[in-house]
């Protein structure tokens, strides 16, 4: 992972938002929106070298289970009348390993890992307040994909190794659109379309959920939901195409 380069973007969002972020948070009244989430994602995806095919297939939220090391995503959102921050982060680290055997080669040990960065930092306007429920989103969606294979020989036991790895990032302006009404007493429903375009060959999510609210002052909330994400990156001449959907969990806290 090129933590390096996400300190200098993460430090680049800052210093784009703070003009903002210095009206919002003058006022002492702000509101704060924090929602631990998990996506249960399926995912097909498309690999190509110099337009030749090298591999695609579809990993389902099982399979992903079952080589998670780590996962983490959370919304954070501050505000205060027609302005708001907010940023969006996922970090996933999966490992699995695999024997092959080769002819006239032997059998190979495949250990792999890899490490995901989902990161959107962005303002959102709010032309009728936030009890309009329209907001207008704008500001930097960063990704990084670090990939990292072993190959060692175990028959015959050699000792011999050979490791290789691909860590690719991408930083793209991002734009969208976001909309909340209500459905019921307890219940409102939240929509967002967004899109990213830049160093990536355009990454497109669209997710719809709604919120339940919970206890005497409802500030608290359990959100459910579906999201959907397409994703198009070329690197070096490595294309990825990428598909994500499926449901969503998290539960809002509002204070």
């Amino acid at each position: 992972m090129n933590r390096q380069l996400f300190s200098k973007t993460a430090m680049a969002a800052f210093l784009v938002l703070l003009p903002v972020s210095q009206s919002v948070l003058a006022d002492d009244k702000i509101l704060w929106s924090v929602t631990p989430y998990m996506w249960a994602t399926k995912t097909t995806y498309d690999l190509k070298a110099d337009g030749s095919p090298v591999d695609a297939g579809t990993i389902n939220f099982g399979e992903l289970m079952d080589e998670m090391d780590t996962s983490f995503q959370v919304v954070v959102e501050a505000g205060r009348g027609h302005w708001s921050l907010m940023t969006d982060i996922t970090y996933i680290e999966t490992s699995d390993d695999e024997t092959v055997a080769v002819p006239e080669v032997g059998t190979i040990r495949v250990d792999r890992e890899s490490e995901q960065i989902y990161a959107d930092v962005a303002v959102a306007y709010w032309p009728w307040g936030e009890e309009g429920g329209l907001s207008l989103l704008g500001g930097i969606r960063y990704t990084d994909l670090d990939d990292e294979n072993q190959f060692r020989l175990v028959e015959p036991d050699t000792g011999e190794q050979f490791d290789d790895r691909t860590d690719r990032d991408f930083t793209d302006a991002l734009v969208g659109v976001r909309y909340h009404f209500d459905l019921a007493e307890r219940w409102r429903a939240y929509t967002k379309v967004d899109y990213g375009f830049g160093d990536s060959e355009g990454i497109f999510l669209a997710e719809a959920v709604v919120r339940y609210s919970i206890g005497k002052s409802r500030e608290n909330g359990i959100m459910v939901g579906y999201r959907y994400k397409d994703a198009d990156f070329d690197d070096s001449g490595l294309e990825e195409d990428y598909e994500y959907w499926g449901p969503l969990l998290g539960f809002n806290f509002r204070f």
